[in-house]
């Protein structure tokens, strides 16, 4: 997907567990889309469980304690939220209590 001023990246789209017709057509329309279909092994609780984090971080330390005019501001908010705070400043245990972006850089050297 690209909007106005970033650059493209893949879309991911976790694969829905319904009856398999409905499953295969879904299916179907998504990779006629060039999205990837991701769904881990039947059971496993643990396959979202970051990306829940993250969004359960998200709105707490931004949008339940912020009043936005618009959609639009919600959403350059949230931009500034992401780039400006949560990846290069705020610590993450799962990363041993630095940022992505310190941990990215420690990764590369």
């Amino acid at each position: 997907i690209q909007t106005a001023g970033t650059e493209t990246r893949p879309v991911t789209s976790r694969a829905s567990t319904s009856k398999p017709p409905v499953r295969a057509t879904r299916s179907a329309e998504l990779r006629k889309h060039g999205i990837l279909i991701s769904m881990s092994g039947k059971g496993n609780c643990y396959d979202n469980a970051m990306v829940e984090t993250f969004f359960k971080t998200l709105k707490s330390e931004l949008v339940w304690r912020t009043m936005f005019e618009t959609r639009q501001d919600a959403e350059q908010a949230i931009g500034r939220y992401i780039d400006g705070f949560y990846n290069p400043v705020r610590r993450h245990s799962a990363l041993d209590f630095t940022s992505p972006a310190q941990f990215e850089r420690m990764a590369a050297n």
